[in-house]
């Protein structure tokens, strides 16, 4: 019954929340339902009876007298599942610090290298991108990304605070890419539905004048997004409501929408967030001293 409960806790937090979809993880959801259910059938408890059965299971723990019968081993059972988990959770943590072991492993110096091994793809710079920093900086990070991807969101806090002292050199640019059928076509299926309107929505708050903060908006209320949300965002900003709603839905920010995809397409890029610098894919834009230290190699060169 705990199992039941924390499966459907998980399973909330990985579609409501995450919005992933891990078969494996569903499997051993299922697997503990399915054991959930057999436990009762396999002692023949009529459903109507599961209340019963339940009180007079609860009476057996506490060695009072009930209708059942057989002798229940709670506490034996409950030992054992202990020791278990214990065990379990023993060896996660083994593993998990083996894995962290391994990362710490990969200094900047050896990240730098693989960096600077890595394929090149020949982006064209689009001025009508989002920018941040400098139009004329010779070092460009391009990030393609979508607005309901919970990874994204933890690019958009861990890429851009580490650009400050290198503002003045450095061209960020934001594409979209959301990853959703609605207005990808190289999406066979649905996936974030909220995606296509948060993007037509974040290129009206870029032509009424803000990007970035509107773009810092609709992460920090990605769990929520709905088509009501962006002209509420919009009149944060200060903006007319009703003209940012009829951009949204316009032709031309449609058009405008297709030149992204047209670029990600163009450059095979179908996940998100893709990350870029000068050409070459930033793999481990997570560690922001190794975003730091790549930017420095880069203006070196120059």
């Amino acid at each position: 019954f705990l199992a039941v409960l924390y499966s459907v806790r998980m399973a909330y937090i990985l579609l409501g929340v995450l919005d992933i979809l891990c078969l494996e993880c569903v499997g051993m959801y299922l697997a503990n339902f399915i054991l959930f259910v057999s436990f009762f059938v396999s002692l023949n408890v009529p459903w109507l009876k599961l209340f019963s059965f339940a009180f007079n299971y609860l009476k057996s723990i506490f060695c009072l007298k009930t209708s059942l019968d057989f002798q229940t081993r709670f506490w034996g059972y409950a030992l054992s599942c202990a020791a278990m988990f214990a065990l379990g959770f023993v060896v996660i943590g083994q593993v998990q610090a083996k894995g962290k072991s391994g990362v710490a492993k990969a200094s900047i110096a050896e990240k730098l290298i693989a960096f600077e091994k890595s394929a090149q793809y020949p982006i064209e710079i689009n001025p009508k991108w989002p920018l941040w920093g400098s139009e004329d900086a010779k070092v460009v990070i391009v990030e393609f990304s979508d607005f309901q991807c919970p990874f994204c969101k933890l690019a958009s806090i861990n890429i851009k605070p580490y650009l400050h002292e290198f503002r003045d050199q450095v061209q960020f640019r934001y594409v979209n890419l959301p990853i959703d059928s609605s207005c990808n076509k190289a999406m066979q299926f649905g996936g974030h539905a909220q995606a296509c309107d948060a993007a037509k929505a974040a290129l009206c708050a870029q032509k009424f004048g803000d990007f970035w903060t509107y773009h810092d908006q609709i992460f920090e209320y990605q769990r929520q997004l709905r088509p009501e949300i962006y002209p509420k965002l919009a009149e944060k900003m200060g903006w007319n409501t009703e003209d940012f709603e009829a951009c949204i839905y316009s032709p031309e920010t449609e058009a405008r929408l297709q030149e992204d995809l047209a670029e990600a397409a163009r450059l095979y890029v179908s996940g998100t967030p893709a990350v870029f610098l000068n050409g070459r894919k930033l793999k481990y834009w997570r560690d922001g001293k190794f975003v730091q230290a790549v930017i420095k190699a880069e203006l070196a060169k120059k």
